[in-house]
């Protein structure tokens, strides 16, 4: 009897065991919630709490609180060494409402490694023009000049990009965003629960261990996208121009299911905290 019930115990743990694994397996390696509304920004995985720069303000997310980036200083910085570290199948998700779109591609979300020969004698500009001894490294999960949603990683000494659709992402909403890669399948958006974008092939996928992990600033100047006069561009600085919340990391692919009941789930009730954005304009006059 004695034999029997230690039997018994040990077969309940087992499944308890058994039970919780899958559970840990699903929960991201990154979380940013911006609930705590202080000068750093808590990683609710690692807890680190990661230093913010530039001018910035908190308002109210798709859940609790949410960093609003003013578009030209607002960056969030992780030092390389203590970036969540993606293997070859990943899932980025986050919250985002565009206040404007960016001059070039923004990042919600990066740490890549590659280097823009940035020349103001053509209508080229990156990723087009990434220098050919760039180190071509890490991921870009970002929004581009014209809505557009992107996930832009390096594999197999190529940089691939997956983009959205043009106007995509509108202007001053909450629109929910997911990037994911698998390696034996390629990239494949999705925004508001929905397939937005995708990329087909096979590859491995090379990290960025060296740099810096960013949320709404590049890694280096960028020239603007779409000139008019292609020799009167210069790179600049330039951040996310808008408002992000519940930036998650997964070390695995999540399901078209999940993402569908996620987005289901977090819809925000209220629109975004901001104030319209209106050309100047003196007194009314004669006429």
């Amino acid at each position: 009897m004695r034999g029997h019930h230690i039997l018994t115990k040990v077969t309940l743990i087992t499944l308890f065991l058994t039970s919780i694994v899958p559970a840990l397996d699903d929960q991201p390696i990154a979380w940013w919630t911006f609930d705590q509304a202080a000068d750093r920004a808590l990683d609710n995985i690692s807890k680190i709490n990661d230093a913010i720069s530039g001018n910035y303000k908190y308002v109210a997310g798709s859940s609790g609180g949410a960093l609003k980036f003013d578009g030209y200083t607002t960056c969030l910085r992780r030092k390389a060494a203590e970036a969540p570290q993606v293997s070859q199948a990943f899932t980025i998700e986050a919250w985002v409402a565009i206040g404007a779109y960016p001059w070039n591609w923004s990042p919600i979300v990066s740490q890549e490694s590659t280097v823009s020969l940035n020349s103001a004698q053509d209508r080229i500009c990156w990723p087009e023009d990434i220098s050919n001894e760039s180190a071509t490294a890490g991921y870009y999960f970002g929004v581009g000049p014209r809505g557009e949603l992107t996930l832009q990683i390096a594999v197999d000494g190529k940089w691939r990009i997956c983009k959205s659709q043009d106007y995509a992402i509108g202007l001053q909403e909450w629109v929910h965003a997911v990037g994911i890669f698998q390696k034996d399948r390629g990239i494949t958006l999705y925004l508001n629960g929905k397939e937005a974008g995708s990329l087909s092939f096979k590859g491995t996928f090379k990290v960025a261990l060296d740099t810096d992990l960013l949320i709404g600033m590049n890694h280096e100047k960028r020239e603007p996208s779409h000139p008019v006069r292609a020799f009167a561009t210069l790179p600049a600085w330039y951040s996310f121009d808008g408002i992000i919340d519940e930036i998650k990391i997964y070390d695995h692919a999540l399901g078209s299911n999940e993402i569908a009941q996620a987005y289901a789930e977090q819809k925000p009730a209220a629109a975004p905290d901001f104030t319209p954005r209106i050309m100047p304009s003196g007194p009314k006059g004669p006429g």
